[in-house]
């Protein structure tokens, strides 16, 4: 993964691949499942550490949040599918069924947060992607402690840098993740100042 910090393009890191199983290609329970190698990755950006509070606000089918479970974290996710939710079976992540732009969660009580926002036609999101994220730029600001970290990938499409920028997120570092064929991903990592 190549990342941009102030102006400068470097190698943040190269992944062992030799570490992950394969995961199965395609829709399981409606929703695309993230690559395991990218839910770490976002997870391990998003600076996760054994006892933080950590969030996936799309968590879907869980693959991210496991990933922060791993690493000892508590993990709280949201999704406003239900089915996705309970699909996950998993008592160790509080799961909430909600819009995860309104969520139930106290001001300045989540350590990190990674996730990979909908954006394709599998979605039942029924408003603009725009309005999405910048709902999703805001309360992340809303509920991230100062000093907490957001990273999440997104479509090229989306112009999501701003929304964040303007509440007043530092941005850390981005990088380019192609996926295949026609899309490609940005990944971004920003840090709530204080």
């Amino acid at each position: 993964m190549w990342v941009v910090e102030q102006g400068n393009e470097h190698k943040l890191l190269e992944l062992d691949r030799s570490r992950y199983r394969a995961l199965r290609r395609g829709i399981e329970s409606g929703s695309l499942t993230i690559d395991l190698r990218i839910a770490r990755l976002l997870v391990n950006l998003a600076r996760v550490k054994e006892g933080s509070t950590f969030l996936d606000p799309f968590v879907g089918s869980g693959t991210i949040a496991h990933e922060a479970l791993m690493l000892g974290a508590h993990v709280i996710g949201i999704d406003i599918n239900y089915k996705l939710l309970h699909s996950m079976r998993d008592g160790y992540i509080d799961s909430v069924n909600s819009d995860s732009t309104l969520s139930p969660i106290r001001d300045g009580a989540v350590d990190s947060i990674a996730t990979d926002p909908p954006y394709n036609r599998l979605s039942i999101i029924d408003r603009d992607l725009e309005m999405l994220y910048r709902e999703f730029a805001n309360e992340a600001y809303r509920v991230l402690r100062v000093g907490g970290y957001v990273a999440f990938s997104h479509p090229t499409y989306v112009n999501a840098l701003d929304l964040f920028l303007n509440l007043g997120f530092e941005l850390v570092g981005s990088g380019l993740q192609y996926v295949h064929g026609g899309l490609s991903r940005l990944i971004y990592v920003f840090k709530k100042p204080g």
